[in-house]
């Protein structure tokens, strides 16, 4: 039996850069569920399938960030609030990014030049 590829769930705002983004995880091997909708992120969450890591863009079109949705998962109960976390951006405010890395999130990847071709080994 082969065991079933790690998932990764996606949260980010940017309809294009989700599917691109799906398609270069997909590529390494990945099962991915992606979304633009904080809501739907959190309802895949809570669907018990979940994953084993989160990759969350700062800017969303709310006024949450993805900070804030990684920020308010660690403080619920349950096995959501240990997935590690992936942070995209496009700040390069060296103040956010310690803030980030303070509040949990694994890594910091700058959405710069070849971001996506990148993604797959950070994921890794």
């Amino acid at each position: 039996m082969t065991a079933a590829p790690p998932h990764v769930l996606i949260l980010d705002d940017d309809e294009g850069i989700v599917r691109l983004a799906r398609r270069a995880l997909e590529r390494a091997g990945l099962r991915v569920s992606a979304t633009t909708s904080a809501i739907v992120a959190r309802e895949v969450l809570d669907s018990g399938d979940l994953p084993q890591l989160l990759i969350l863009d700062y800017q969303l079109d709310t006024a949450q960030t993805g900070l804030d949705f990684f920020r308010h998962l660690r403080r619920q109960q349950g096995p959501a609030a240990a997935i590690p976390a992936i942070l995209v951006t496009g700040f390069s405010d060296e103040s956010k990014i310690i803030e980030a890395l303070r509040a949990g999130i694994a890594d910091v990847i700058p959405k710069a030049g070849e971001y996506l071709d990148y993604l797959p080994e950070a994921v890794s």
